[in-house]
């Protein structure tokens, strides 16, 4: 049997690690793969969904080897991370005979690389962004400090490295692979397949108006007000204020809308924004869910609503929010210029992508809102379906693999 090592710095007891991770290497191991899952766990989290987590991957067979995530030094807490990222690679390939490394992520991937240089061991960089400009872009690297200069220019060049002797790239967007090919380092030679972020098809599903009537009750949502639905983690990357602007725009048209964030932000800041700019807080209606709850909650909305902001490293994203919300049925409002959102909103008419998020486009782009209630639902989970899903996804990858190192 095939033994495999996946590595991912997102923990999987986090919401992204639960949704974009777990599902992939339960279905790859249900197909004969043996797996050896290293992951970084922050402890509160850990705490909280470690038994739940253990129990799935004990069912499937799945070996984990979660390590703690460090964040209270900085960058010290980084480093040691990485330390104990690339210790933990070269001794669970050595211990377990690993025929392949599976990298989720930059850090992983670099792990990876040097133990392919010593020991000639294959690995699949899934890549799923462009991270050393999105610490420029996010804020997080200041271009103009010496120091975080010199590491936007070395991990530039490391990053084209990991490209290059990759035996696999995997990337969430047509336009991101469009843009590697452009890379001089890279070319033509090095296999890239997209695989966007798919979504559990089972899990979220069209929901009967029952459900979705029990739903809206227990949010004290009225009946037959027009929802509209954000969800996920808000902050550096996601566009709170004009989407703020966009609702009180919408509610110049339908005045009794509500809008839900399903989200784990503090609720007194969304409050507090919304307050800001003159809307009534009590149109806000917030709450976290388990993974298991966010079918129900995103299925008693009527639209899907994310700004983004739309930088180089977006190119390569594929917010996870976009398939769950066509999974449900729900038509999507967002901007446009975020990995191939464009093409699949705007060039299925899933929904509307707007060109930008300026005052006068956020406040035009709600006149023509109604059309969006006359998109079948049932066209927009067959979107999901032959666009988004998990099972074609796990099939893409066993492909892969079979390729890499053969059957299981």
């Amino acid at each position: 049997m095939t033994s495999v090592l996946y590595v991912s710095y997102d923990g999987m007891t986090d919401p992204l690690g639960e949704s974009q991770v777990l599902p992939y290497v339960l279905g790859l191991a249900a197909r004969g793969y043996r797996f050896h899952l290293l992951s970084f766990e922050k402890p509160e989290r850990f705490r909280a969904r470690r038994g739940a987590i253990q129990a799935r991957l004990d069912r499937a067979g799945v070996q984990w080897h979660p390590r703690t995530f460090h964040r209270a030094l900085g960058p010290v807490s980084k480093l040691r991370d990485w330390w104990t990222l690339r210790r933990s690679v070269a001794s669970l390939a050595r211990k377990h005979g690993v025929e392949l490394v599976h990298c989720r992520s930059y850090q992983a991937a670099r792990a990876a690389q040097l133990l392919k240089r010593d020991r000639g061991v294959p690995y699949l960089f899934d890549m799923r962004g462009f991270w050393v400009d999105e610490r420029v872009e996010g804020g997080i690297w200041d271009p103009s400090h010496p120091l975080y200069a010199w590491l936007y220019r070395h991990f530039k060049r490391v990053e084209r490295t990991l490209v290059a002797e990759a035996d696999q790239v995997v990337s969430l967007t047509r336009a991101a692979v469009e843009e590697m090919r452009r890379w001089e380092e890279v070319g033509a030679g090095v296999p890239m397949e997209v695989i966007p972020c798919c979504v559990d098809l089972e899990l979220f599903r069209l929901q009967e108006a029952e459900a979705r009537a029990t739903t809206r009750t227990t949010l004290g949502l009225p009946a037959d007000a027009p929802v509209v639905v954000y969800l996920g983690s808000l902050g550096t990357w996601y566009l709170l204020e004009p989407m703020l602007i966009w609702f009180r725009e919408f509610l110049r048209v339908s005045p009794d809308a509500r809008l839900l964030f399903v989200t784990r932000h503090n609720p007194d800041e969304l409050r507090s924004e919304a307050r800001r700019l003159g809307i009534d807080p009590n149109r806000l209606v917030i709450r976290s869910a388990q993974r298991e709850e966010v079918p129900g909650l995103l299925g008693s909305a009527d639209l899907s609503l994310f700004f983004i902001r739309p930088t180089y490293s977006k190119t390569a994203s594929c917010p996870t929010k976009l398939a769950e919300s066509l999974a449900v049925g729900l038509p999507v409002v967002c901007n446009a210029g975020v990995g191939d959102v464009d093409e699949i909103i705007g060039g299925d008419g899933l929904g509307r992508v707007l060109p930008d998020v300026e005052p006068a486009t956020l406040r035009d782009s709600v006149r023509t809102l109604s059309e969006l209630g006359a998109i079948p639902v049932e066209r927009i989970r067959a979107a999901a379906e032959s666009r988004f899903s998990l099972e074609d996804g796990v099939e893409a990858y066993a492909g892969l693999y079979r390729t890499l190192v053969g059957a299981p």
